[in-house]
């Protein structure tokens, strides 16, 4: 099963549209560094992201010495980056990983590194395609992403909207 590391604005868009449990459905084993859970601070989201790793439905990576030296090297190089934006995309290296963002930076530097990057919009896709939830589930959650998260690309939004129509 292929594995997907998570960064926050992940974690925090599927926590805000009842989508965090729907995620964890799709064909892949989900984790998120250890790091990136400690950005999630909101109390509501928290607790759905707790309680899935208390279910093992997403499971929670430690950074190793080495990749930590990694880390530290790549946030050097690129500090428009969070740390923990930085262990998301050193596991992933080191697990041979997709990764879920929506950090248009993170994506850049992952692309360079020729990691696969996929955000909120395509994993609402994939729930619709993989028959998670419906089309009219997808939309709602869309519609409340839409006005709640100003940096997702509105013209692939209206897209996507359209589509499920």
């Amino acid at each position: 099963m292929l594995l997907a590391i998570s960064d926050a604005s992940v974690l925090v868009d599927m926590a805000d549209t009842n989508l965090l449990g729907p995620l964890t459905k799709l064909p892949y084993r989900f984790v998120v560094p250890d790091f990136v859970v400690k950005e999630i601070t909101r109390d509501a989201q928290r607790e759905l992201v707790d309680r899935l790793v208390g279910t093992k439905k997403l499971s929670v990576l430690t950074a190793s010495g080495d990749d930590l030296r990694l880390i530290e090297a790549l946030l050097k190089d690129h500090p428009a980056l969070s740390y923990a934006d930085c262990s998301v995309v050193i596991l992933a290296e080191r697990n041979k990983a997709l990764i879920l963002t929506n950090d248009s930076r993170m994506r850049k530097v992952s692309e360079r590194r020729h990691l696969t990057c996929h955000g909120t919009l395509w994993i609402i896709g994939q729930l619709v395609q993989k028959t998670v939830v419906t089309a009219e589930q997808a939309r709602r959650a869309l519609l409340l992403l839409h006005e709640a998260n100003p940096r997702l690309p509105k013209a692939e939004c209206d897209r996507l909207l359209r589509e499920l129509e």
